[in-house]
């Protein structure tokens, strides 16, 4: 479905995050889905233990509280997850560490912590 931006009512496309007209940034919610349950946030998020636990009680216990961060990124268009610098082990997007300064996110992306809990993103537009 299109959405029709809030600044300067240009009419975008369903798959657009960033308004043609004025550049605005629409961020939808971002999900995190493993062994067939999901974390949906629609807000910056920290991501702990405790939080994913709700997606695996088993592997949550590699991650750190917190562990890593969802943050909504206007300069960089889009979701960005930054790894928590006290957590004791690596947050990898893709097999590949989490950069210093964060890494932009995209539908299809999987996350894990130390090669454990895989988690699938997806990122809906509303």
């Amino acid at each position: 479905m299109t959405w029709k931006c809030e600044i300067d009512g240009m009419v975008n496309g369903p798959d657009e995050s960033v308004c043609c007209g004025c550049g605005n940034v629409r961020f939808g919610k971002i999900i995190l889905m493993a062994s067939g349950a999901e974390i949906a946030m629609n807000i910056p998020t920290a991501v702990g233990r405790s939080l994913l636990k709700k997606i695996s009680a088993e592997e949550s216990r590699f991650a750190s509280e917190p562990q890593f961060y969802l943050k909504q990124c206007s300069d960089r268009a889009g979701w960005v997850v930054e790894h928590d610098v006290a957590a004791a082990n690596p947050t990898y997007l893709n097999m590949s560490q989490v950069s210093p300064d964060g890494s932009v996110l995209k539908t299809g992306d999987t996350l894990s912590i130390k090669g454990k809990l895989p988690m699938t993103v997806s990122i809906k537009n509303w």
